[in-house]
């Protein structure tokens, strides 16, 4: 008999091992089923022990013992999973969660279907970090370029993609430009027949191969792994919003630093990331015409009986000539907005109070569906009427604001009644099928205007022309990282665009100053002095720690947490319910926030990462969170 410790799997998984018996052995690294509260769930084999060498403490435990089914194979290298325990500590959660995260499930659960890897140690060698800017054609040359020099050398090569449409785009490259290395391609979307070849594929080519996919290509049981590039790193797609909340670049270089390759970023701007700003190279963007949108000052109009106010529009004049012309030479428009709907925010006329949503406190965004107006969350996707009331005052003024995908439709058909206006749409942003369809159709066609999100940016391979309706709620969203995230999806447009045009309400931003200019060194180095100034990465590491439950559990947890936090100066704040109205009871409902701030190369610090997972499973842990106000 043997006595078998096991990592349970899943995204809330503990951080103990548990103890079964086997009638066999069952090989340390495998994957294997365990029971779980009526059924079965999946587990990382840690230690197979003889009962002989533990009959003492078999006796001298205050549990019973359960069966396990049987083990599968090693389908996971030693590599990847030292890489996450590695993950684990950094994001202060289990590894267990970690695997789970990065492994298909049906890998898992194929465990005795699948050929086992051989679980050797891996080698030794120190990274090897490199970033590099450019537009996607340069970006798709230096994977090109490192890929064979990495097959050259006898290494197999492994590149990540945000986005199922990007991540086969580089294979469709990758396959033409290595014909010599087999390629294998891993995403979430792919069948599990394909899934499951690609697996015995890595496993059993004895020669280098090329592995493109999504954030779980990560786990693909290759021992030879000589370079882990990452595509668009900086791409809000890497980040989930599910337990463990991993950040892909930091999971990415870990399984680099574990098979000793070669790790590479790339982007269209330079990242800013600790050390890199002496070893930025210079890049240069083709440089953008800049609309200023402020109204002219008093001083500038003529006498007030000379000047008939001008109707508000979306488009400057500018902008509407450019399109104008376009269109009549056949050329194709790109119109970026920053939301989708008639109306980004709604306001009270009266009291000045923000339309919220009352499920989970995100601004409602006006929008009209089959002729009818509503309100809806981009957040929880609830739903109200129209005749809505202010929560504050009960006032019926409520003025809409902001510039949305669907107010620039009607502007678009009122302004160009000659050309095809392509609009996508929340549903049409969520089918990889449907955005393929519409990008294929407008770069198709002739004189076409095409109204998206920063969402159907990765489907595009060229625009003629492309308009930001206005940059500025892509500046001033309430993010740490808004700026920066602003200028790489604007320099991804400018790279695929022919000609861009900026209209804005603040010319003299940085980000705004770098796209005119093409000097994108410009932002970096102004963006570095803030980020210090204000102890924002990649100055410090950020921990945000989440309260959840009803606001007495959540108050008692604050009040006993905070003593045990105050050496790292922690911060307070409250924050909104993510859950719709439905899914909870009436009285959850609370949320506290804690914000804690440490220098960079401190974390993990062995004392608060101990405290952290010592925290009840309800609460939830980011470490550098995209926004430390939101949720």
């Amino acid at each position: 008999m043997w006595i078998i410790s096991v990592l349970p799997l899943g995204p809330a998984a503990p951080q103990k091992e548990f103890s079964y018996w086997s009638s066999e052995p069952i090989e340390e690294g495998s994957i294997a089923e365990i029971p779980v509260r009526g059924g079965v769930s999946f587990g990382l084999v840690t230690h197979c022990d003889s009962l002989a060498d533990k009959k003492q403490e078999v006796r001298g435990a205050d549990f019973s013992f359960k069966k396990i089914s049987g083990g599968g194979n090693r389908v996971l290298t030693r590599a990847f999973l030292r890489a996450a325990f590695s993950i684990a500590n950094q994001h202060a959660c289990s590894a267990g969660a970690v695997i789970d995260a990065l492994t298909p499930a049906y890998i898992q659960a194929s465990a005795t279907k699948l050929p086992s890897v051989s679980f050797e140690e891996p080698q030794r060698h120190a990274i090897r970090e490199e970033e590099f800017a450019g537009s996607r054609d340069e970006r798709a040359q230096r994977i090109t370029t490192i890929a064979r020099e990495t097959i050259a050398h006898g290494k197999s090569a492994l590149v990540i993609a945000p986005t199922i449409v990007e991540a086969r785009r580089l294979a469709d490259l990758l396959a033409r430009s290595t014909p010599d290395a087999p390629l294998i391609y891993i995403d979430s979307a792919i069948t599990k027949k394909a899934l499951g070849s690609a697996w015995r594929t890595a496993v059993e080519t004895e020669v280098p191969v090329v592995v493109v996919g999504t954030l779980q290509a990560l786990s693909c049981p290759r021992q030879d792994l000589g370079a882990v590039m990452v595509e668009r790193a900086l791409s809000r797609a890497y980040r989930r919003d599910e337990r463990p909340y991993p950040n892909a670049l930091v999971c990415a270089e870990e399984v680099a630093r574990a098979a000793g390759a070669r790790h590479v970023l790339l982007s269209p701007a330079p990242l800013l990331r600790p050390d890199s700003l002496e070893q930025t190279t210079p890049l240069v963007l083709p440089p953008a015409d800049i609309i200023d949108m402020r109204p002219a000052r008093d001083t500038d109009l003529e006498p007030q009986h000379t000047q008939e106010k001008k109707p508000f529009s979306v488009f400057s004049d500018r902008a509407r000539e450019t399109i104008t012309h376009e269109i009549a030479h056949g050329k194709n428009v790109l119109l970026l907005c920053a939301r989708r709907g008639l109306a980004t925010q709604t306001v009270c006329n009266d009291c000045g109070e923000l339309l919220t949503c009352t499920a989970c406190g995100s601004a409602l965004i006006l929008s009209e569906r089959s002729g009818a107006r509503a309100f809806h969350c981009p957040h929880c996707r609830s739903e109200e009427g129209a005749k809505t009331l202010c929560r504050k005052c009960g006032g019926w003024r409520l003025a809409p604001l902001g510039i949305g995908t669907e107010r620039v439709a009607h502007e678009a058909h009122s302004f160009f009644p000659s050309a095809q206006v392509v609009v996508a749409d929340e549903k049409q942003l969520r089918s990889l099928k449907q955005m393929t369809g519409l990008a294929k159709q407008f770069e198709e066609g002739s004189g076409a205007i095409f109204i998206s999100t920063e969402g159907a940016l990765p489907y595009l391979t060229r625009v003629d022309s492309t308009v930001v309706v206005s940059i500025d709620p892509f500046l001033f969203a309430p993010e740490y990282s808004a700026a920066e995230r602003a200028l790489h999806m604007l320099a991804e447009a400018r790279g695929l665009s022919r000609a861009m045009i900026i209209q804005t309400r603040v010319p003299e931003h940085a980000v705004v100053k770098t796209l005119e200019s093409g000097d994108a060194n410009l932002f970096t180095q102004e963006e570095y002095a803030v980020r210090e100034r204000f102890q924002y990465p990649p100055h410090f590491t950020l921990i945000k720690i989440t309260l959840v439950g009803t606001r007495e559990a959540v108050r008692a947890q604050l009040d006993a947490l905070l003593p045990a936090l105050a050496a790292y100066k922690p911060q307070t704040f409250s924050g909104k319910v993510t859950a719709p109205v439905r899914a909870r009871s009436a009285r959850t409902g609370a949320r506290e926030h804690i914000l804690i701030r440490l220098p960079h190369n401190t974390y993990p610090d062995p004392h608060l990462l101990a405290i952290l997972r010592s925290l009840p499973q309800s609460t939830e842990i980011r470490i550098d969170p995209l926004s430390v106000l939101g949720d």
